[in-house]
């Protein structure tokens, strides 16, 4: 295993890693919904529209978040739904707040 990218790059160490986490079956409906943008003329771009590398990618997150003590999920579904901004800002905060030592908004 290679060393840490802090360790590599010199840069400090995060005590907090918060990791955002979301199917790619939703995160492909969500990108087919955004409006055209100016780097491309497809309804995704490369990566966007191959839910393998998708699905591989959170799997990697997934496995890295599991294993590392200073990383969090959190989850932007409720079952199926998507949360609201809101509910998804206040387990940010939850998680930030723990490590901050206040529960304070």
């Amino acid at each position: 295993m290679s060393a840490p990218v802090h360790e590599v790059f010199r840069l400090p160490r995060a005590r907090l890693v918060v990791h955002l986490d979301l199917p790619a079956e939703t995160a492909q409906m969500l990108i087919a919904r955004k409006s055209k943008r100016d780097y491309t003329d497809q309804a995704a771009d490369l990566q966007e529209a191959d839910r393998d590398y998708l699905d591989s990618v959170r799997q990697a997150y997934l496995e890295l978040s599991s294993r590392e003590p200073d990383w969090s999920t959190i989850s932007l579904l409720d079952s199926d739904r998507l949360k609201s901004i809101d509910q998804v800002g206040d387990e940010i905060w939850s998680v930030v707040s723990g490590l901050l030592g206040t529960g304070k908004h």
